[in-house]
C-alpha cells in the first residue's frame, strides 16, 4: 500500500493526515516532499496525524526523524498524533518519544501549539 495524505489548517497549525505505509521508496519520498513544500510556504507548526499509517519501516522512521530536524532548524515544531499501537510501540522502543511530542489525538496536538 502506498502513502497518501490529506492536509488542512487548524487554528494556524498545519495538520497532515498520512494514510498507508511510510517505508523506503515512495513513502519516505512523499514525507520528504511534504516537509519541503510546507517549509517553502512558511508553514512551521505541523502535526503529522499517523492514525491511518499501518506500517513504518526503519527508513520511514529515519525520514520522520529527518523531518523533525529540518523543521526544527527552520524554527518550526513537528508533532505526532494518533499513533496506532504498533507505531506507538516503535516510538517507545526506539526512545523517539524523547525527540517527538506525541499526542493521543489531533485536538491535543493542535492545542499544544496554542498553549
Amino acid at each position: 500500500m502506498s502513502l497518501t495524505y490529506l492536509d488542512w489548517d487548524r487554528d494556524g497549525v498545519l495538520v497532515i493526515s498520512l494514510v498507508g505505509e511510510i517505508k523506503l521508496g515512495k513513502g519516505t519520498g512523499l514525507v520528504r516532499q511534504l516537509v519541503d513544500d510546507f517549509l517553502a510556504l512558511g508553514r512551521k507548526d505541523v502535526v503529522f496525524n499517523l492514525g491511518e499509517v499501518n506500517y513504518i519501516d526503519s527508513s520511514g522512521l529515519g525520514e520522520l526523524v529527518a523531518a523533525h530536524q529540518r523543521v526544527t532548524r527552520a524554527g518550526g515544531r513537528l508533532k505526532l498524533a494518533k499513533l496506532n499501537p504498533r507505531a506507538r510501540q516503535l516510538v517507545h522502543s526506539t526512545q523517539l518519544y524523547l525527540l517527538f511530542d506525541v499526542f493521543a489525538d489531533e485536538d491535543a496536538a493542535v492545542l499544544s501549539f496554542i498553549q
